[in-house]
């Protein structure tokens, strides 16, 4: 709740949303691949990393839900496409969270058969891999939108110099 409450909403300001998405997706990743090797430190120095390793994914996670939500909402138009938006995002996540343990659980427990429980610890941190790359690529850019019901005509857009006309009308961020 710390993370969420003060953290967050500082993080957000200082750097904006899309850096928070995009520092939190790099995480988990990184996070995945360090906790098979927790078990070989020494005992107080290992219950110490795992509680570390909690912290941080937990601070992830925290960042993570929260910026999609807020981007979503940037990205979305219109109210009625913030709902059909919110609807597929919502879908979506449910899918993820009941796929996960239905394909973790028999990772697990093949890489137990094998003597290898780093698999599903690896496979995990290939699967945040992967989703982390379309992330890299969204970029924040600005869009000029018409007012409502005014529609520049042929002489304003020869005379409109682009950037001008640009912050005259005011930015918008959006994502592609």
């Amino acid at each position: 709740m710390v993370v969420q409450l003060v953290i967050f909403p500082w993080a957000a300001r200082k750097h904006g949303i899309l850096q928070c998405l995009k520092l939190a997706c790099t995480v988990f990743p990184i996070l995945y691949l360090v906790v098979p090797f927790v078990p070989l430190l020494p005992q107080p120095l290992s219950s110490v990393a795992v509680v570390a390793l909690l912290v941080l994914k937990m601070a992830g996670a925290a960042f993570v839900f929260p910026c999609c939500t807020i981007l979503i909402s940037e990205v979305a138009g219109a109210i009625g496409m913030l709902a059909t938006v919110n609807g597929i995002a919502t879908s979506i996540i449910a899918f993820g969270q009941a796929l996960g343990p239905g394909v973790m659980g028999p990772t697990f427990s093949f890489g137990v058969k094998l003597g290898y429980t780093i698999l599903p610890w690896w496979l995990l941190a290939g699967f945040a891999f992967l989703s982390s790359l379309p992330v890299a690529w969204i970029k924040e850019v600005d869009i000029k939108l018409p007012e409502e019901g005014l529609l520049p005509n042929e002489e304003e857009q020869q005379v409109g110099d682009g950037e001008n006309d640009m912050e005259a009308r005011g930015r918008q961020p959006t994502l592609i």
